[in-house]
């Protein structure tokens, strides 16, 4: 039987391939509802990414667009079984249990495993696992590009109105990027169509 629950783990299955085919990524775990056993039907799915330290601005840019073209992250119009993005760290912190529930869900063991599964990976990530071992021997241009995809993230978020709302959260540095915004207000309750809703009347 195809339910809610079969829909999730397909949707993460696809995710965690495609995050951990990418050669700066070195862990991955679930985080949020998901991790704590909590998720309904109407949840996302929140996810910890660990990068490689000196990487992070550029890993977050490529799997961010990556999962918004296979349509797996999560937007305004996609919220419902699709993937939050909404943490990023260059190293698993000893006490991101305490801050955090965490599961971790895959690692780079040994880390030079170029592939989440052991099928024959496509073509384009043995061109991204070629570009990273020339960014690893001569990292000048890939730190040039850091900088840049730093300084054009940090603008966008600081112009971001999540950045500043009340209940929020919103961490960026080199070591660490989270994003999580306030909670959505509880919906009121819905009143039948045929119901008229009890108003107090003062009359004079």
């Amino acid at each position: 039987m195809y339910t809610w629950q079969t829909s999730r783990q397909q949707t993460l299955e696809r995710a965690v391939k495609l995050i951990a085919s990418y050669p700066t990524v070195t862990a991955i775990a679930l985080t949020g509802s998901e991790a704590t056993g909590r998720a309904t039907a109407e949840s996302d799915i929140d996810l910890f990414i660990q990068v490689r330290p000196g990487r992070l601005w550029q890993t977050r840019l490529w799997l961010t667009l990556w999962l918004e073209m296979k349509q797996l992250r999560r937007n305004h119009q996609r919220i419902a079984g699709a993937i939050c993005l909404n943490w990023w760290g260059t190293e698993f912190w000893p006490g991101l249990q305490a801050r955090y529930p965490y599961r971790l869900i895959w690692q780079r063991v040994p880390i030079n495993e170029k592939a989440a599964t052991k099928q024959e990976p496509a073509l384009w990530v043995k061109l991204l696992w070629a570009l990273d071992l020339f960014d690893q021997r001569s990292p000048w241009l890939g730190n040039q590009l850091e900088r840049f995809w730093r300084w054009l993230q940090i603008a966008k978020i600081r112009r971001h109105p999540l950045t500043t709302a009340v209940g929020g959260a919103v961490r960026n540095s080199d070591q660490e990027l989270g994003f999580h915004p306030p909670k959505p207000s509880p919906k009121p309750p819905e009143i039948p169509a045929n119901q008229t809703p009890n108003v107090d009347v003062k009359t004079t």
